[in-house]
């Protein structure tokens, strides 16, 4: 017989037989056949756990759900924080950000080699445009330091600066190209020039330079001004704590050396251009330093190659705690300011937009 021929009686017995169950698990399945869809008999459907069997061997315990494991974090999420670096000259700030950015990511893979460049990836800002011609203090936020920029944008700052007497410029600084005819500078002196400054100081009105990043008509001012539009900025209320020079005008003539203090928004380009306007000559911006910006003063800066060193940027980055979170407390206090002024009318995508204007603003 067939069935002889494959393994026998007891082979043929054992391949019926229902496979092998621990105790607490055929507790279970005797357990279940007491839930009836019908009447006994042999055509009776159990019910366990809303899973229907007929017979005590279909039944098998329902299989729980595996979770997938968390999400490993990337190197970068530990990466946050608010530094400051003394920016070189000739340089732009998103090239400043750009190469921060590349170095820290570089060094983030060379300390991570299992994981791919996409969890090294970081978000890096400033917290304020310096012109290529300008240095000195420019606040960098690394990855959730980038939500506290907006203090940095709204705050005071000090600046050095040299204006030079004898004619302006389109963009009122060295590089732009000369406006109109020289003027003389000759009748200019120390007092009427400390006379000029004192009409600077405290709460001014202020045009900003054609070349600028201000909006207008939904594009930048520079955008207009490099295809030879003829266009006028409304002037704009700015505060200066302090103007003053810093060296006497006998010593630098015709230039002119200043110190101040102001508020964000403030253009110095523009200053030095009004002063020169108000001493019946001309004058434009030669040199420009920011020596503090909120807390950060150049003391406190990464200068030469430690501003481009990863291992560098990140023990300043981990030295920050104390300053990221005091920047994201008052950027909550200036939102929340912001919006009880405004009351109903306060939109939170204009405020950003502002805040973006400021942040291409010397």
């Amino acid at each position: 017989m067939n069935w002889m021929r494959r393994g026998g009686i007891v082979g043929s017995l054992c391949r019926l037989a229902p496979p092998a169950r621990s105790p607490a698990t055929a507790s279970l399945a005797r357990s279940a056949t007491s839930s009836t869809l019908g009447e006994g008999g042999a055509n009776t459907v159990r019910v366990y756990n809303n899973r229907p069997f007929k017979y005590e061997r279909d039944w098998r315990p329902p299989r729980k759900p595996v979770k997938p494991p968390p999400p490993k974090p990337s190197p970068a999420s530990f990466v946050n924080g608010i530094i400051s670096v003394n920016k070189p000259v000739s340089w732009t700030s998103n090239e400043v950000v750009t190469k921060i950015r590349n170095t820290i990511s570089a060094h983030l893979l060379q300390e991570n080699p299992g994981v791919g460049k996409k969890a090294c990836k970081i978000r890096v800002g400033h917290g304020g445009t310096l012109d290529p011609v300008a240095t000195g203090v420019l606040v960098i936020g690394i990855g959730k330091g980038t939500k506290a920029l907006g203090t940095f944008l709204k705050g005071e700052k000090s600046y050095k600066a040299v204006g030079q007497f004898g004619y302006e410029t389109d963009t009122c600084d060295v590089e732009g190209q000369m406006q109109g005819e020289a003027k003389s500078y000759d009748h200019v002196t120390q007092e009427m020039i400390e006379g000029v400054l004192e009409k600077f100081r405290g709460k001014i009105q202020q045009s900003p330079p054609r070349f600028s990043a201000v909006r207008k008509n939904g594009r930048r001012a520079y955008e207009w001004a490099r295809e030879g539009q003829d266009f006028e900025l409304p002037a704009r209320t700015v505060f200066v704590h302090s103007l003053r020079l810093s060296k006497p005008y006998c010593e630098t003539k015709p230039a002119f050396e200043l110190e101040l203090h102001c508020g964000g928004g403030t253009y110095v380009r523009s200053l030095i251009r009004d002063i020169g306007r108000e001493l019946n000559c001309a004058a434009f911006m030669q040199n420009l330093e920011r020596t503090r910006q909120g807390q950060f003063s150049l003391e406190d800066c990464l200068n030469d190659d430690r501003m481009f060193d990863g291992h560098s940027i990140l023990v300043a980055v981990h030295k920050s705690g104390a300053d990221l979170r005091k920047g994201l407390a008052e950027m909550a206090v200036l939102q929340q300011s912001a919006g009880e002024a405004a009351g109903d009318d306060f939109d939170s995508e204009d405020h950003e937009e502002h805040l973006r204007d400021e942040r291409d603003e010397l």
